[in-house]
């Protein structure tokens, strides 16, 4: 059996989750699109449509472009400069549950790219789960 063939037999079966940061979340939720597997992006770069299409033609596996809006959860940190300039591009990247996350940060952080690194995006983010987490204990007492 080929390698292809075991990694598709595992993803139809809900064993594989994809993450990825920046241009990586936006290649996770091509994966998503093409494989049908769950994912996770954070701050992710755009990745247009075709890039999906482009790897079920090319490699046999796949039947064609999932919906993935019950596939991948993306966070996205409020302002944060990629997704502003994504924002202005068309995009390849919708479907998901979408997360924005308010990080109250001053506008002078605002310019830089402070909020798009992996360290920032984890500490806001931990924040983020932590704060609802507290939420949901508290709704249900």
């Amino acid at each position: 059996m080929k390698l292809s063939q075991i990694l598709m037999d595992k993803v139809s079966k809900g064993k594989v989750v994809c993450v990825g940061h920046s241009l990586g979340g936006g290649l996770v939720l091509a994966s998503s699109k093409a494989c049908g597997c769950m994912s996770i992006a954070l701050n992710p770069d755009n990745v247009a449509d075709k890039t999906a299409s482009k790897f079920i033609r090319e490699s046999g596996i796949g039947t064609g472009v999932h919906n993935i809006d019950n596939l991948a959860i993306v966070f996205t940190v409020k302002e944060e400069l990629l997704a502003r300039v994504n924002g202005f591009l068309s995009s390849g990247n919708e479907g998901g549950q979408r997360h924005t996350i308010d990080d109250k940060a001053s506008k002078q952080e605002l310019l830089g790219f402070k909020k798009h690194g992996i360290g920032y995006v984890r500490s806001v983010l931990s924040d983020y789960l932590v704060n609802i987490r507290q939420q949901r204990s508290t709704n249900s007492k």
